[in-house]
């Protein structure tokens, strides 16, 4: 039997109503970094969280609302497909398509596509606009136990360092990303409303959304089309 292992990542009690009870839910009370959710992505990597499934990853408690389905129509999608694909993402007919980098990374924040750039000719050797791939957002997605451990240990985990010690990346990623909140449900503005000026200054230093979390929401998707990964979307 296949196990699909799928964390379901919460920061408040007042999400534990949007939770899926065919995910695990986890809940993160440490302090927000400019990586998000990232962050506990590369703690369950070095804990070998996935180990021991077959299929795993790591969502966000905005599943439902974003996706219009839930985790048991989720896992029996991948099993009417008989687990055929290397990936799973969520994204249909309104985004699954060949991505020109140029709208996938720089529509809305500012430096996004210049940091893609240098991050996979950094990584990779390869240009970022030679590189077609299906667009997934917000790290919704279910791969291959194989598929999360690599791009954890060749994309996530290096892309990272490089937000953190690569002189031109680090400058590009803590300018100001212009993020104005999550549009795409209105109880997900009632509930995690974006943080203000201050509570950014608290939190990052700087009084703004920074550029770390939207660039690293793109690298999966870029990963599995350089990896030749198949991926489908359900």
């Amino acid at each position: 039997m296949t196990f699909v292992k799928v964390r379901q990542i919460y920061f408040k009690p007042l999400h534990t109503g949007f939770l899926d009870v065919n995910f695990e839910p986890l809940f993160n009370s440490d302090p927000v970094t400019p990586f998000f959710e990232n962050d506990i992505i590369r703690v369950l990597y070095l804990e070998s969280d996935h180990k021991e499934s077959d299929y795993y990853g790591v969502v966000s408690y905005k599943f439902r609302n974003k996706h219009l389905k839930d985790g048991a129509r989720v896992k029996d999608l991948m099993e009417r497909d008989a687990h055929s694909s290397d990936d799973y993402s969520f994204f249909g007919n309104k985004q699954n398509m060949k991505s020109k980098q140029k709208t996938f990374f720089d529509r809305f924040h500012p430096n996004l596509l210049r940091i893609g750039e240098l991050i996979v000719t950094k990584l990779f050797g390869k240009d970022l606009h030679q590189v077609k791939a299906d667009r997934i957002y917000y790290n919704h997605w279910i791969a291959k136990k194989e598929v999360f451990d690599g791009y954890c240990k060749e994309m996530l985990l290096p892309a990272m360092d490089l937000m953190e010690n690569d002189e031109e990346i680090r400058s590009l990623c803590w300018d100001n990303a212009h993020y104005n909140g999550d549009n795409s449900h209105p109880e997900h503005r009632r509930v995690n409303k974006p943080m203000n000026a201050d509570e950014c200054m608290s939190a990052f230093g700087v009084p703004y959304y920074t550029h770390h979390t939207f660039v690293l929401e793109r690298l999966p998707s870029i990963y599995f089309a350089i990896k030749g990964y198949s991926i489908k979307h359900i």
